[in-house]
């Protein structure tokens, strides 16, 4: 009877993720404006409303498997990651890192001397958090000549707002 019960649970919890993934990609598809309020205070910039929003492929292929963002844009000419999540399941950060790299070497350039991958700016959408829910997904990289790079995804936590701040940061997605 326990497991069944915890199958049902990790059932519900696949099919809240891919409601809300689906949600976000149907905004995406169909009023991409609606993702620049959701920008601009995400990433402290200041897009007009009226600002181009390209939508990219969610959908990208590593060697054995492929990865599917929630949400991958453009405005202006830097690319937007997006990814909600039901709660904080710890393996966010993990994931982040892994999307993004993967997102980068679909876009990858290569100018005279070498390979530039350009990662995306990301964030994590929380629709709900508990006190061990952090401000930021953070990973360490560290390269083999010893050079560390502190990778940090912002996040941000839905039941932090208001229903006035909503509606005052036009926070409609």
């Amino acid at each position: 009877m326990t497991e069944r019960k915890g199958q049902n649970e990790e059932r519900r919890k696949k099919a809240d993720g891919t409601i809300y993934d689906d949600v976000l990609r149907t905004i995406q598809e169909r009023h991409g404006e609606l993702l620049i309020p959701v920008v601009n205070d995400a990433f402290g910039m200041h897009y007009r409303k009226n600002e181009k929003v390209t939508r990219l492929p969610e959908e990208y292929q590593k060697v054995l498997s492929k990865v599917i963002a929630d949400s991958c844009s453009m405005i202006g000419n830097h690319v937007y990651h997006m990814e909600v999540q039901s709660s904080e399941d710890g393996e966010m950060a993990l994931r982040m890192v892994e999307y993004d790299f993967v997102i980068g070497l679909s876009m990858a350039e290569k100018s005279e001397e070498e390979l530039v991958i350009p990662l995306p700016r990301s964030c994590v959408i929380y629709l709900r958090h508990t006190g061990r829910t952090p401000e930021a997904e953070r990973i360490c990289v560290r390269f083999q000549d010893g050079q560390t790079v502190r990778y940090l995804v912002p996040v941000i936590k839905v039941q932090e707002y208001t229903v006035d701040e909503l509606f005052e940061k036009e926070l409609y997605a």
